[in-house]
């Protein structure tokens, strides 16, 4: 497949766009259910968020294979920060699926350990469940945060490419 574009514009990518909207369109849409259907779209939506953010940290900080090292520099953005405080409210905690006796806490008060907190959820999703109700809690309050951090952090930095070019 060629590139067909006269020049190539990464803030148009669709993991960018298009993959946000999906997410904000599937968190907008979802009430817990028996059946399990909403936990899943919940799971999906915040494996695309993810999908989206690993790509932005690939192409800002490209450091080789090193993702977690790439995802956390995210913390240190000052859009990510202010989006963190705008949004996050309170402080939850949840539990490595790997090893049950640790765990990544989110508290207002620590957006640098946020980062964290939230791949933790991600790991979780792709490693196993726990208690359905309290997942699709944490999975609902999760996107309903990280989303619109992101996209400040988006936002951010592309005005930061427009105006330091």
């Amino acid at each position: 497949m060629q590139y067909e574009e006269d020049e190539w514009n990464g803030w148009n990518d669709p993991l960018f766009t298009a993959a946000l909207d999906v997410v904000e369109e599937t968190l907008k849409s979802q009430d817990f259910d028996w059946n399990l259907k909403p936990l899943f779209r919940l799971q999906m939506a915040y494996l695309l968020l993810w999908s989206s953010i690993e790509r932005y940290v690939s192409l800002r900080y490209h450091l080789g294979d090193k993702v977690a090292k790439k995802v956390g520099l995210l913390a240190t953005e000052p859009a990510f920060g202010e989006g963190f405080r705008r949004y996050v409210k309170g402080r939850r905690e949840v539990y490595r699926a790997d090893r049950p006796g640790e765990r990544e806490v989110l508290d207002q008060q620590s957006p640098d350990n946020a980062v964290r907190y939230y791949y933790q959820v991600r790991s979780n999703i792709t490693h196993r469940g726990k208690g359905v109700v309290r997942d699709y809690e944490l999975l609902k309050n999760s996107l309903g945060e990280l989303l619109p951090i992101f996209r400040e952090v988006l936002k951010a930095a592309e005005h930061d490419a427009h105006y330091s070019a």
